[in-house]
């Protein structure tokens, strides 16, 4: 889990200046309810385990975090939490191989055509980060990172604005 949360918290410090570069003219939004009609089919499945995190969790996540924040600068960096209705991990590293290449041409038929924000290798593992950047460049709509050779999926959805991740930005690095 820790190094899922630091593949997150990496997808989300690197996301803000590749994004701005980003036109999104010929590619389609990464479609929310698809994502979730595909992790809903293999919820339950053996070896498929999916942590779901929807409107009442993600507010009461924002209220303790709000409550535990310290400085003025960390309550800042919380702004990134605000515009995100809805966050899902699914982890399949468990699952059998039918199932792993299964959901992994499925993620993939998902994905082709979405906005790819950014692609990291290393050492033989893909990171893929999709998402919506908005028209005037200010906030990323679901953003979803795909790592297959990990069997992780995480997605986020809503909207965060870009100067919000660059204040996460700066309260992680001190």
């Amino acid at each position: 889990m820790k190094k899922l949360f630091s593949i997150i918290m990496l997808a989300v410090l690197l996301t803000t200046p590749v994004s701005c570069k980003s036109p999104a003219a010929n590619k389609v939004k990464v479609d929310a309810g698809a994502t979730e009609k595909l992790v809903n089919k293999y919820t339950g499945k053996d070896g498929f385990e999916v942590m779901s995190f929807g409107g009442m969790a993600m507010g009461l996540m924002k209220m303790l975090a709000n409550a535990t924040a310290g400085s003025a600068e960390d309550k800042e960096a919380l702004n990134v939490l605000s515009g995100i209705s809805k966050f899902v991990v699914v982890e399949y590293e468990g699952a059998s191989d039918s199932d792993k290449q299964a959901f992994r041409k499925e993620a993939a038929l998902l994905l082709d055509g979405a906005e790819k924000i950014m692609e990291v290798n290393d050492s033989g593992e893909k990171v893929e980060i999709y998402g919506t950047l908005s028209k005037d460049g200010e906030k990323i709509n679901d953003v979803i990172i795909n790592i297959p050779e990990e069997c992780n999926m995480i997605c986020f959805f809503g909207k965060v604005n870009l100067k919000d991740l660059g204040i996460l930005k700066d309260v992680v690095n001190e």
